[in-house]
């Protein structure tokens, strides 16, 4: 049977933990929300339709949606409130953008 948290998710940080982790709390709420519909939503349909592996679908997704709710709570007793915090996204299309004029400038510079 297939493992909710199978040992190639074990290593050093869970790969879960990793990703979040370079992810503004919008994007992290939408990461978590989006896992835990994807097992919802291939409920009984992978690996066969038999109960166990429908069951271990519902297994993943309360798995995705307690740690959507711990997280929650996190960001709740640090005094977080969505509809304040900064997305970094902004920010990391400006950085693209000054890196691509940076590139454009080298470009220019070296065939001219």
């Amino acid at each position: 049977m297939e493992s909710k948290n199978p040992p190639h998710y074990q290593k050093g940080i869970q790969t879960c933990d990793a990703i979040m982790s370079q992810m503004t709390p919008e994007e992290n709420i939408g990461f978590l929300r989006g896992s835990a519909m994807k097992y919802l939503s291939r409920f009984g349909a992978k690996g066969g339709q038999t109960l166990e592996k429908a069951i271990m679908d519902l297994e993943k997704s309360n798995w995705f949606n307690q740690k959507l709710i711990n997280y929650l709570k996190s960001l709740a007793s640090d005094g977080n409130d969505l509809r304040t915090t900064k997305t970094n996204v902004t920010n990391l299309f400006e950085e693209i953008k000054w890196y691509l004029k940076m590139e454009m400038a080298m470009a220019m510079v070296i065939f001219t």
